[in-house]
């Protein structure tokens, strides 16, 4: 059988390189690492995880918590996290909450022990679970999380600026009656996003109309089907009192646009619509949507990347990482218009 031993006497490295090598060191030069890896390949090395595991009193494994794997937004988040945990020869325990939090602690209660840390998308940082695993060491990193807790990592989007720019944007076209589809906003994320909204508006003088605004606590979950429900509701009979409607995420836009075709409102002719994250179908919609895109697989990777430095005791150069959002511009929005007919002509307002 082949050992460690007889690797690092392949490759003309110490065990210990050897071992930094299997443990994802990013001390180790490339050079270091591709002898190595080469060496083990050669001698078709598989390393014993069971007796790594006890000698390190480390499982190599990392619990990510999320509230919905059926929304593209956190499979293709996963995605990168699941990528970088490979490389760094970890596994990823996924525990799917369904936004159910007496699920979401017992999950936790089960991987407590069984894993290295937490990456949660869940959740705040003053949660009192988090703060439990944070006061017995337990590694932990928020992803698309706010906090404010300066020990604990977040990867995050500038949801603010990413929903303001939004707006603007249907600002600028001539739409002041700009409806707003969101979740309950509770978490510092949409309460970002619902302000940038605010904001938007009362630079350019539009008054905010609470009645624009729609909060359905069933929009967490089933957001395709939700999202037309609501639509459905709100253009049961006219008149329509927006030209406009921005979703805080994609399926929820997505099922705003099976509703308006249903009831012949034309997009963006009638109306026009924006979603939140750029999941792989709003570029394939009909109309393609405009939307705000996150960076959901670098986010994965830098959450992944920021939990084996704190499970390896390396130090973490920025406990706050703010990532840009980029507003992606397709058919689902045009020039709000509306027909002089005693003139003849169309005015742009």
């Amino acid at each position: 059988m082949t050992t460690i031993k007889d690797v690092s006497k392949k490759a003309g490295v110490s065990i210990g390189t050897v071992s930094h090598v299997l443990g994802g060191k990013i001390f180790v030069t490339e050079t270091t690492k591709a002898k190595v890896m080469a060496a083990i390949n050669e001698l078709n090395y598989h390393p014993n995880a069971l007796a790594r595991s006890l000698k390190t009193k480390k499982t190599h494994m990392v619990g990510v918590v999320i509230p919905d794997i059926s929304n593209p937004f956190y499979s293709e988040m996963v995605k990168g996290i699941q990528e970088v945990a490979s490389n760094y020869d970890y596994g990823v325990i996924i525990c799917d909450t369904e936004y159910d939090i007496t699920a979401e602690l017992k999950q936790i209660k089960f991987m407590w022990g069984r894993v290295d840390g937490f990456i949660f998308t869940t959740g705040e940082a003053d949660y009192l679970y988090i703060q439990e695993l944070r006061k017995n060491e337990i590694p932990v990193v928020l992803v698309d999380r706010s906090t404010k807790k300066p020990r604990i990592p977040s990867i995050e989007v500038d949801n603010y600026k990413g929903t303001k720019e939004a707006i603007l944007y249907l600002i600028s076209l001539g739409h002041k009656h700009i409806g707003y589809i969101t979740e309950p906003i509770e978490m510092q994320t949409l309460r970002d996003r619902y302000q940038g909204y605010k904001d938007a508006l009362r630079e350019h003088n539009i008054p905010f109309q609470k009645s624009l605004v729609y909060v359905d606590k069933t929009l967490q979950t089933r957001k395709i089907e939700r999202g037309y429900e609501i639509a459905m509701k709100i253009f049961s009979s006219p008149p329509y009192l927006s030209t406009a409607l921005f979703a805080t995420a994609d399926l929820m836009a997505i099922g705003i646009l099976k509703a308006l075709k249903e009831k012949h409102i034309k997009v963006p002719e009638d109306i026009a619509v924006v979603g939140f994250d750029d999941i792989t179908m709003a570029s394939h919609t009909e109309p393609p949507l405009t939307t705000v895109k996150q960076p959901k697989y670098e986010m994965g990777a830098l959450a992944m990347e920021t939990m084996i430095k704190l499970i390896q005791n390396e130090k973490v150069p920025k406990k706050k990482i703010i990532l840009n959002t980029e507003l992606k511009i397709r058919s689902s929005c045009s020039y709000r218009i509306k027909q002089e007919n005693h003139k003849g002509k169309i005015k742009r307002r």
